[in-house]
């Protein structure tokens, strides 16, 4: 009869005594135990397979000793190697000059001498000497920036080719502004030209009245500063009949034709022209400039001579 705790009431002691008792008869329980004992006894066996060294200590601890020591001689080793490296460097140059590379002159870092503040700054020094070779490079270097394709352009339109012939309206309305504006623009248009391409400039009022040249000019220094110097010169009058002058530039055969102006002309102007055009037309650009009266008979000559129009304010 087991002893009951003083709480516990007869009754309830007698159902808890005859009730069943947990047991190692089951099934499974057996099968657990036995799964738990195999495995355990397969990580014994395995843990000594690897832990075996021959000939040496046996168990992690040997095992964790042989580590250090085949470590520590491995790096010895290598430290070794490194520092022989550094003191026997490699000289790749036979192999280069094996495989038909050219063998560079070897570069000599010698002393030198610290140059006096005077040799500098004084009249002929290094810096003047260095300024000089910087003014004659930029000197040099000044045709770059002209245009390396035949090319011209004009308020913004654009034509091909190697000879240009600009028909401006000096006309009385093209006074004050205007006319500073348009000068400023041929100015412009023939300085981007390079010095081996052609141009020439006919202003037009009542007449024609062509720059003093027989035939279009290169663009070179000269020829440019003589065009500014004539640019200044011209004074604006009279009406606006830009034929004559349009004959004239046709007459020079250039590759085109650039036409400003500011008014309206006699509408028989675009046939006339038409008709004085080569079998290979001409392209005339044109420029209404200002003022959209005349812009009706410009575009009518561009159509027709294959050029573009263009409205500048």
């Amino acid at each position: 009869m087991p002893v009951m705790p003083p709480e516990m009431s007869p009754e309830f002691a007698e159902a808890a005594d005859s009730g069943p008792r947990a047991t190692c008869s089951s099934p499974l329980v057996r099968a657990c135990i036995c799964s738990f004992a195999g495995h355990l006894l397969g990580v014994v066996v395995l843990a000594m397979t690897f832990t075996a060294v021959e000939g040496g200590p046996q168990g992690f601890a040997g095992l964790s000793a042989a580590v250090s020591e085949s470590g520590e001689a491995e790096l010895e080793q290598l430290d070794s190697q490194t520092l022989e490296a550094v003191e026997t460097p490699v000289n790749l140059q036979p192999q280069f000059e094996a495989a038909g590379g050219v063998s560079a002159p070897a570069l000599d870092f010698g002393e030198v001498p610290a140059a006096d503040a005077s040799e500098m700054l004084g009249d002929g020094g290094l810096l003047d000497s260095l300024a000089d070779e910087i003014a004659a490079t930029a000197n040099s270097m000044q045709g770059i920036e002209k245009p390396l394709r035949k090319a011209a352009s004009f308020y913004g339109i654009d034509a091909d080719g190697n000879d240009f012939v600009f028909v401006v309206d000096m006309s009385g309305s093209m006074s004050g502004t205007r006319f500073r504006r348009a000068k400023s623009e041929l100015q412009r248009s023939i300085a981007a030209l390079a010095p081996t391409q052609r141009y020439f400039i006919i202003f037009f009022s009542d007449d024609a009245y062509p720059m003093p040249a027989e035939d279009l000019i290169e663009a070179n220094e000269e020829n440019l500063l003589a065009t500014r110097r004539w640019l200044k010169q011209a004074a604006c009058q009279g009406g606006t009949h830009p034929l004559p002058a349009l004959l004239d530039a046709i007459s020079l055969g250039p590759d085109a034709i650039f036409l400003l102006s500011d008014g309206k002309f006699d509408p028989a102007t675009v046939t006339q022209v038409a008709a004085a055009e080569p079998a290979r037309p001409i392209p005339i650009h044109t420029v209404g400039f200002a003022s959209r009266e005349g812009e009706p008979m410009l575009r009518a000559i561009s159509e027709a001579t294959g050029g573009s129009y263009r409205y500048v304010r």
